[in-house]
């Protein structure tokens, strides 16, 4: 069945050569990847300018079993965080936001609450421009907490205890919240900890990119 779907780019991998593999988080179905053809001639190398991580797209496709890779068509990119004109900051955490959702999603599992998440994260990215220092920090304290994890240790930094109860807080409450440096790249480094042990994972590579720019 064609379906009209939305959704927030986390990864893209060549394929052959004039299509791309993106791995989407879809509103309607969760992790998907979707196959875009037709992505060789210089339009087409405009537009993948803006198929960059947390970009949001919509689409069409042909929903198919778990597992598949679904050939996706009429794609509009509705918004995009990084545009042609580089940032450093925000392109590291645009880049680590997406690599540890990626790496903690399971294929065509829907989540509400992750997509309205990442699209939270997008729309700050745009239009909190100054204030980004923090983001990733937000994000991973809200994530964690979305899957159900209970982070606790019995040597745990009180600041750091009560620094994740901030999950119910805007964006513009956290940040008022007083996090040094070096809580911050503690919290965070507890966090993906967390997570890595969690899923077995062996690392966030973009993690230590983001700390050499951000802590």
């Amino acid at each position: 069945m064609l379906e009209k779907i939305e959704g927030i780019v986390l990864d893209t991998l060549k394929f052959k050569e004039s299509s791309v593999v993106a791995k989407v988080f879809s509103k309607n179905h969760g992790l998907l990847s979707i196959l875009i053809n037709g992505v060789s001639d210089k339009k087409s190398k405009h537009f993948l300018v803006y198929l960059q991580p947390l970009s949001h797209i919509e689409f069409q496709l042909y929903y198919k079993n778990i597992g598949s890779i679904n050939k996706a068509t009429d794609i509009i990119v509705l918004n995009s965080p990084l545009g042609p004109v580089s940032n450093i900051v925000k392109n590291s955490i645009v880049i680590f936001i997406a690599e540890v959702v990626l790496k903690t999603s399971k294929h065509q599992i829907k989540d509400n609450k992750v997509y309205d998440l990442l699209l939270e994260t997008l729309n700050l990215i745009l239009n909190k421009k100054d204030t980004l220092s923090s983001l990733h920090l937000y994000f991973l304290i809200n994530y964690v907490s979305i899957l159900g994890y209970t982070v606790y240790e019995s040597n745990y930094n009180i600041k750091l205890a009560i620094l994740t109860e901030c999950n119910s807080f805007s964006y513009d409450q956290f940040l008022a919240f007083p996090i040094s440096k070096e809580v911050r790249k503690e919290s965070l480094n507890f966090l993906l900890s967390h997570l890595i042990n969690q899923f077995e994972m062996i690392e966030i590579k973009s993690h230590a990119i983001l700390g050499e720019i951000m802590l």
